[in-house]
């Protein structure tokens, strides 16, 4: 049976310590979470939602991270950083050398995200560890937006552990920029344009 929590349980802390898949809301829409060094948990995100083992899922941020680990971060990217996240905005990057492959699954690239969501922020802060997080729905089906509609798709699915319930306040996607080679790249356009990083990146 799929258990419901809110972001203040210690339980669903140790879910996730525990390589299980968690549903939450963020600032955008439901989302999946996992531990982000957890092979097991990855496995059992990507049967969950029946997603292409090698299509990178992004990696969500505390905004107290030191994400410096992980990436590899000029000063160009650095303003960008600096003037959208917190924000609706996913940002991919060189990986470091030694980041968990899943990841960035030999691509050595890493997409990630610091929500604006306080909630979901004051959750991350909690952790010791950033969570990797998809859109909570099956490859190719709606997004999600509500619990209701998350527990009616993968109720029955041993996959999923538990929900946070909680609400997404957007529901429009994130942008999301490629900076890793040195020029602004475009994959998805959000509530941030891509003339407004431009503007920041190149000033």
């Amino acid at each position: 049976m799929l258990k419901e929590y809110s972001f203040s349980s210690k339980e669903v802390v140790e879910e996730l310590k525990n390589d299980e898949v968690v549903a939450l809301p963020t600032d955008t829409v439901y989302g999946l979470a996992i531990k982000y060094d957890s092979l097991k948990a990855y496995k059992k995100l990507i049967a969950l939602k029946g997603r292409d083992p090698l299509k990178p899922i992004s990696v969500m941020f505390a905004s107290n991270y030191n994400y410096n680990n992980l990436l590899y971060v000029d000063f160009k990217t650095k303003k960008v950083i600096n003037k959208f996240l917190p924000g609706a905005l996913t940002i991919i990057l060189k990986a470091k050398e030694d980041s968990p492959y899943q990841l960035h699954l030999n691509t050595y690239k890493i997409g990630f995200r610091i929500t604006a969501d306080k909630d979901l922020d004051d959750f991350l802060k909690k952790l010791d560890f950033p969570l990797q997080v998809t859109s909570a729905n099956l490859s190719g089906e709606k997004t999600l937006y509500t619990s209701n509609d998350v527990i009616a798709t993968f109720k029955d699915d041993e996959n999923l552990s538990s929900i946070i319930i909680g609400e997404c306040k957007s529901k429009i996607a994130t942008t999301v920029v490629d900076l890793s080679e040195g020029k602004v790249d475009i994959f998805r356009e959000g509530e941030i344009s891509k003339e407004e990083i431009e503007e920041v990146y190149y000033s």
